[in-house]
């Protein structure tokens, strides 16, 4: 019964190492890509009340896919989805359903006024087509059967090299700069943006503010 202090102290601490380990949140692993929001400002923040366009969100589409981290990689591939009308009412047209024909949005430029037709929209906007070269050539088109509107689907991937030190979140443009940054613990120069992360065992925000363009970009992840 003497060693039996002893034995408890020990398995408290094989208990309390075990929680400090689980404890330890990282990127590493798959995501679903449940949002992608862009703000008009840096200091990304949303002011609801407000009509500046410096503090408003533009909330434009859907973002679906997963985005997948290893120790130095994050990889993307996900599909955004936006619709005709939402395409309209984002430019502030006037949206006009046609039964039996093709749905139109007439946006106005000052005293000047432009159609778009469902097929200019499928063929201009969605796939970008300009002398018959697709600008958009991993776009699709599909069609909602309740509202007969057009859906554009850009597929999409990308790759980046990051660091993560705490809550510091940085993206290099090519795996020279990450290399060198890394070998230099530093996160500046013109190859890598740096932000924040905030990571939960089931879910990580990633923001990414953008001084130059005053700009700000947030990915919500979720398991």
């Amino acid at each position: 019964m003497k060693h039996l202090p002893l034995l408890l102290i020990s398995l408290f601490l094989i208990m309390s190492c075990e929680e400090d380990e689980e404890e330890i949140l990282g990127l590493v692993g798959s995501w679903n890509i449940a949002s992608i929001t862009n703000l008009d400002n840096r200091d990304c923040t949303v002011d609801t009340d407000s009509t500046v366009t410096d503090s408003t969100e533009s909330d434009f589409g859907e973002y679906s896919g997963t985005m997948t981290f290893t120790d130095s990689t994050g990889a993307a591939d996900y599909v955004f989805t936006f619709e005709f009308q939402e395409y309209c009412e984002m430019m502030g047209g006037t949206w006009s359903p046609m039964e039996g024909e093709e749905n139109s949005c007439t946006v106005r430029f000052g005293s000047q006024s432009l159609e778009i037709t469902e097929t200019g929209f499928d063929e201009d906007i969605c796939l970008g087509i300009n002398e018959d070269v697709e600008e958009w050539p991993d776009a699709t088109i599909t069609w909602d059967p309740v509202t007969g509107d057009s859906k554009c689907n850009h597929n999409m991937t990308f790759e980046v090299y990051y660091t993560l030190d705490g809550s510091v979140y940085c993206e290099f443009d090519n795996k020279t700069a990450w290399v060198m940054a890394d070998s230099l613990n530093t996160g500046s120069g013109e190859d890598v943006s740096c932000g924040s992360v905030e990571i939960t065992k089931d879910s990580a925000t990633i923001t990414m503010p953008n001084d130059e363009d005053n700009e700000c970009d947030i990915i919500e992840l979720t398991k």
